[in-house]
């Protein structure tokens, strides 16, 4: 150079624009740049012109930034492929490397490009790329893994098995997988259709399958296919059915013969069972046909076979039971015995028999002829036998054949003839003979008697037996009835009274006759009269009966009325009544036309009432009641408005004529005449020597006479002490007060000229000191006033006018 150094510069953007750096010096420093910077020098000699250095460049690299791999994957080992991807690097890539130590070692891989291809990986191994922007150190990107799964193994179950339907459980286990358990699967066809089981262990329980039944896992090893275990079956055998045997029997002991099958059955026969307790305890028979023989038994056997399906438990038939019956024992029937002819009877018995009665059967020629009973009871009655007659019974035993029993013989003997005659009756009070006839025979009668003949009087039955020489007796039996007499029950005397007639009535109805000491013939008459009375009464069976009754008179009741004499008019009193010697429910009868115990009434007259009990015994009374007329009022007053106030001293005085004994007023003040200085209602009660009330009111108005205003127009608020308010009326203090007192409002404002409100009140006296609504002095000037008002007699104002403001 030649001269000396002005200062550098330095510029980013080729001296576009320019850094001048302060430096006289021909040396500069520069450092940490980040972005590529050209320099120069200004030199400048004596006072010549300035020249520039030529530049110098300093290229500066952008910082190395090894970028993200994509991504991870997981894959299937020995049989894999896929790309890695670099991106969001600064620089250029220098080369790939890999490991399957966490880079502990690594493998260089020759690629400068920005994806990596791998292929097969048989372990897992991570990937890294290395970058390097122009000078600057080398750096790695971020690392990617590449998981390699080992391949997988499905794994072999155990174990099959052969269980019964519906009742059956066990675990299946998987063994020698490689890779997790994704599910189970079972089929019923062989796996052309499958149920997936969710399910990731390693064993599966099954439980009461009805059907066979394969099973296998499935497994897979990370990111490789599945795979499928071996298979096991459940092989499931039917649920043993015993089946039904045919079919139960009844034999004849000893000699007997059959065969029972069984049908229905689900699996073999094992072997059959016999036994004679109901198989408490049984007998086993080695036969595993479906059918079985049984030959002359003596007692009854139930028999069964046992079956049983593959594994399935045993089960046993239905029990089929071969009922043996015993032989048929005929018996013998007891006892033979002689009897009267005609009235006999017994029971034959039979006894040491065996098997059920059939019948029983009868004869009276040595069963050439037979009379057979459909009785199968062990019992047979005779009765009223007339010929010698032999009884035999017929047994049989189940179906066995029936046989006789050994006969019995009842022989018949002649009896007597006893007839005591039809059932009768005879009225209450007398008797009649009974006579059994058969003379020199023993007599025994119902009631002890042994005489051939007796007399009763007295309802029942009466029998007689008869017994001749040759012991046989008969009987006969007659019953004899009581008819009453005819019934009659007037009771004891009584009372009769005249509002009440009594009827006298006979009970029997009906009768053939009836005769009253009146001569009537009627069943009741009816009795109006004191007096005795009878009647006679013979019924309908002839029976007689009689009654008598004395009526005496019945007393009268004592009756006394109770009521006000004197009522007021417009009131009402009641009548009571007071009774004695009455019988039951009254019946009461006012002149009137009421019917009530007690009436009310509200006019004078007199009042009586008739009083009937429930004998008929009666009573009456009268009574009087007079009607007063209520005092006659009327109120007057000296004047009919007045003003209350205070001030106005106002008073009204009101009279009350009247022609009753006392007056009071309202508020209790009692006398003829009432002063008030306050207007209102006033009212008066007139009371007379009966306490009857007579009444009149008044009404006093209020009125007080209207405010009148007179109006100044000017005043001058400068607090020398005159003229410093604005009142919009003139009066003295004495007016104002009433005035006040008279109004029910009154509302006063004062406005500008040109319309603005200044000054307002209410409802208290108006008085304006000459300040605005803000408080300061109002000007000079004249200004608008309006006031409004109503008193209190309902008159309405409204007055409005100017007034002159001059301090």
């Amino acid at each position: 150079e030649t001269g000396n150094v002005v200062r550098w510069e330095s510029s980013t953007d080729n001296f576009v624009s320019i850094m001048p750096i302060s430096n006289t010096t021909t040396s500069l420093d520069y450092t940490d740049l980040t972005d590529t910077t050209k320099y120069r020098v200004v030199v400048q000699s004596g006072s010549c012109s300035e020249e520039n250095s030529t530049e110098v460049t300093v290229t500066v690299d952008p910082v190395t930034v090894g970028g993200t791999l994509s991504s991870d994957a997981t894959v299937c080992s020995g049989s894999n492929t896929g790309t890695i991807t670099l991106s969001g690097e600064t620089g250029s890539l220098v080369r790939w490397e890999s490991s399957t130590d966490n880079f502990v070692s690594s493998t260089p891989i020759s690629n400068t490009t920005t994806s990596l291809d791998y292929t097969d990986l048989t372990v897992t191994t991570k990937y890294i790329a290395v970058v390097q922007s122009g000078t600057c150190s080398e750096e790695n990107s971020t690392e990617v893994i590449i998981t390699a799964e080992p391949a997988t193994v499905g794994g072999t179950l155990s174990s099959d098995a052969t269980v019964c339907s519906g009742s059956n459980t066990s675990t299946l286990t998987l063994s020698g997988e490689i890779g997790s358990v994704v599910r189970w699967e079972s089929s019923t066809d062989n796996f052309i259709s499958f149920t997936p089981i969710s399910n990731t262990t390693t064993s599966l329980d099954y439980t009461d399958l009805t059907v066979t039944t394969k099973y296998r896992a499935v497994v897979q090893s990370g990111a490789c296919s599945e795979e499928n275990s071996t298979e096991v079956t459940i092989t499931v055998g039917p649920v043993t059915v015993g089946g039904t045997l045919s079919s139960d029997a009844t034999v004849c002991s000893g000699s007997n013969a059959g065969t029972l099958t069984l049908s229905g059955e689900t699996g073999s026969v094992v072997r059959w069972e016999s036994s004679t307790d109901n198989f408490v305890s049984f007998t086993p028979i080695s036969n595993t046909t479906k059918s079985q023989s049984y030959t002359n038994l003596t007692v009854t056997t139930n028999y069964r076979a046992i079956v049983q399906s593959g594994t399935c438990l045993e089960e046993n038939s239905i029990e089929a039971t071969i009922t043996v019956d015993p032989l048929t024992n005929g018996g013998v029937v007891s006892s033979s015995v002689n009897v009267c002819s005609g009235s006999n009877y017994g029971i034959l018995t039979l006894n040491n028999h065996v098997g059920n009665i059939v019948r029983w059967e009868s004869s009276i020629d040595n069963f050439e002829t037979i009379n057979n009973y459909q009785n199968t009871s062990m019992s047979q009655n005779y009765k009223d036998l007339t010929d010698t007659t032999k009884y035999r019974a017929v047994v049989k035993s189940g179906i066995c054949s029936e046989a006789y029993s050994i006969e019995a013989i009842i022989a018949v003997d002649t009896i007597p003839i006893v007839n005591l005659g039809e059932d009768t009756a005879i009225c209450n009070l007398e008797s009649i003979d009974l006579n059994a006839g058969n003379s020199g025979a023993d007599y025994l009668w119902s009631n002890g008697e042994t005489s051939q003949e007796i007399t009763v009087s007295t309802r029942g039955d009466y029998f007689v037996t008869v017994t001749n020489s040759y012991f046989c007796s008969s009987f006969s039996l007659i019953k004899i009835d009581i008819n009453p007499l005819p019934k009659i029950n007037f009771g004891s005397d009584r009372e009769i009274c005249k509002y009440k007639p009594i009827e006298l009535k006979v009970l029997e109805q009906n009768a053939n006759s009836y005769l009253w000491s009146t001569e009537d013939n009627n069943q009741s008459i009816t009795i109006q009269n004191p007096g005795k009375y009878w009647v006679d009464v013979y019924s309908k069976n002839d029976c007689f009966n009689s009654d008598t009754i004395i009526l005496v008179p019945g007393p009268d009741l004592n009756i006394d009325l109770i009521t006000e004499p004197v009522i007021c008019y417009g009131n009402q009193t009641n009548i009571k009544v007071e009774v004695q010697n009455q019988s039951g429910k009254l019946n009461y009868d006012w002149n009137t036309s009421e019917n009530a115990s007690n009436i009310s009434v509200n006019s004078s007259g007199e009042y009586s009432v008739l009083i009937k009990d429930e004998k008929g015994c009666w009573g009456t009374d009268t009574t009087s009641v007079r009607v007063q007329e209520l005092p006659l009022v009327s109120l007057v007053a000296d004047t009919l408005s007045i003003c209350s106030l205070d001030e106005a001293e106002e008073s009204v005085i009101i009279t009350c004529n009247h022609n009753g004994s006392y007056v009071e007023w309202g508020d209790g003040f009692e006398g003829k005449k009432y002063t008030s200085s306050i207007s209102g209602w006033f009212e008066a009660f007139v009371y007379d020597d009966y306490n009857c009330l007579g009444y009149d009111s008044i009404t006093i108005s209020e009125y007080c006479r209207p405010v009148r205003l007179s109006l100044p127009n000017i005043f001058s608020p400068n607090n020398d002490g005159y003229n410093d308010s604005f009142i919009p009326f003139e009066m003295d203090l004495e007016e104002l007060d009433y005035m006040m007192v008279n109004l029910e409002y009154i509302d006063f404002s004062v406005f500008t000229r040109w319309g603005e409100l200044i000054h307002t009140s209410s409802l208290v006296l108006p008085n304006w000191n000459g300040l605005n609504n803000k408080g300061f002095d109002a000007p000079d000037g004249v200004y608008f006033w309006v006031l409004k008002y109503k008193d209190i007699d309902g008159f309405e104002f409204h007055t409005n006018g100017y007034v002159a403001l001059k301090r």
